[in-house]
Parts: C-alpha cells; sequence; structure tokens
C-alpha cells in the first residue's frame, strides 16, 4: 500500500479520465474503507462492471454515488463458462441489507436452479435452491461439484433449462449468501487463518487483510 495510506485507484481514475471499470467488490471494498468512494468522486466514468465475488448492496449504492453518470451491472459466471454467464444492471432503489442479484444470462446461455435432487425447479417462495446448472454449446457445467464436460454438446441439455428459472434476487438470496460464505472461508484458510463456520468469522489474519476480503475487523477476529 502506498505510504499515503491510499491505494491509488481513485486518483488514478480521475487523473485518467476512465470511462470504464471492470473490478471485483473486494477492491472497492476497501476504497471504500480508505474513504474513496466519496459522493462524485468519479465523474468520468460511464460503465461500471463488477464480478468475482458478491456485491453487496451498499457497496453498490456507495459506488453509484461515487459515479453518478455510470451504469452499474453485476456480472456473474465461473471461470469454465468464460468469466461472465450472467448480467444485473443495478437500480438505484435496491434495500439496503442483501447482496445484489446475479442476474439474467447472456443470449444463447442458459441457467436452471436445483434442488437437492439435482432436479430443475422454478422460483417460487419457499423453494429450496443448493445448485446452478449452467448450459451453453460448448459445455456443461455442475459449478459447485466441479463437474465438467468440455465437448461441444450436440443434443438437448442433460439438465433442463429455461429462463423461468432465472436468477430473482430474492429467490436466490439463500444462494448468493452460500457462495459468498464460501469465499470468505477461502480467503481466510488461504491465508492460514482458522475459520468458525457457526459464527461466520475469521481468526489469525491481519486487518489489512480482513479488509481486503470485505470482512469486518474487531476483536482479533475478521467478521462477515
Amino acid at each position: 500500500m502506498p505510504a499515503t495510506g491510499g491505494l491509488g485507484t481513485a486518483s488514478y481514475i480521475r487523473r485518467n479520465e476512465l470511462t470504464f471499470w471492470f473490478g471485483v467488490p473486494s477492491t472497492a471494498v476497501l476504497m471504500a474503507r480508505l474513504g474513496e468512494l466519496a459522493p462524485g468522486a468519479f465523474p468520468s466514468l460511464r460503465w461500471s462492471l463488477f464480478c468475482g465475488e458478491a456485491l453487496p448492496v451498499r457497496l453498490a449504492r456507495a459506488w453509484q454515488a461515487a459515479a453518478p453518470a455510470s451504469t452499474l451491472e453485476n456480472l456473474y459466471g465461473p471461470t469454465e463458462a468464460t468469466i461472465a454467464f450472467t448480467a444485473y444492471r443495478v437500480p438505484a432503489d435496491l434495500p439496503e441489507d442483501g447482496v445484489v442479484p446475479i442476474g439474467l444470462p447472456f443470449d444463447g446461455q442458459h441457467v436452471a436452479l436445483l434442488d437437492e435432487a439435482g432436479n430443475a425447479v422454478p422460483l417460487g417462495e419457499g423453494v429450496k435452491i443448493e445448485d446452478i446448472a449452467i448450459v451453453n454449446q460448448a459445455m456443461r457445467i455442475n459449478y459447485l461439484e466441479r463437474k465438467i464436460d468440455g465437448d461441444a454438446v450436440e443434443e438437448e441439455p442433460t439438465v433442463p433449462v429455461s429462463k423461468s428459472y432465472i436468477l430473482d434476487g430474492a429467490m436466490l438470496k439463500e444462494l448468493t449468501q452460500k457462495r459468498a460464505n464460501a469465499q470468505a472461508e477461502a480467503a481466510c484458510t488461504d491465508n492460514r487463518g482458522e475459520w468458525n463456520m457457526e459464527n461466520q468469522e475469521c481468526s489469525g489474519i491481519s486487518q489489512e487483510l480482513c479488509d481486503r476480503f470485505g470482512g469486518k475487523f474487531e476483536n482479533e477476529l475478521c467478521k462477515f
């Protein structure tokens, strides 16, 4: 980190009058904690894309205030699917709590929500979602189980897919939070921390790492 105590990202955006931003939410988390997301801070930005991690609504709102002329989109997709598979354009009136939805698939991509038995299920109250299946012309992926078939799909996909299955924020909140928790656990253990699943907190890592991963550092614990 520079001696000035900041990342230098905000000054770089302003100095070069960037119009396009593509980054991970944890970078914006640290920018916010360093006071770099002041309202109107990035007037030149026209497009802002986030991908790779769950995007908290509060962070999205702060970014919208900092870049008021920018369209903000949240992207989702595993690396095996060439990074981005779905997109959600963030409106200004999302509720303050929770995480931003992951949106709808791009043209030619299909997404199904799966129950415990691996069957595709429609959205609806009381539906327990265990997994996401994504399908395109090149591969079929069951992401959480890490099953990859890279052969060309010549016939109908083995997992039924339909846009009626896809990606309403309220219905996917449980699943998206599950993925966010998995990211936090990996960040903790990959840096030799000790993960407490019940309390969703990590011990044994520094405040700087905690900030980088979007946690809240209290009493030597990084809380997610």
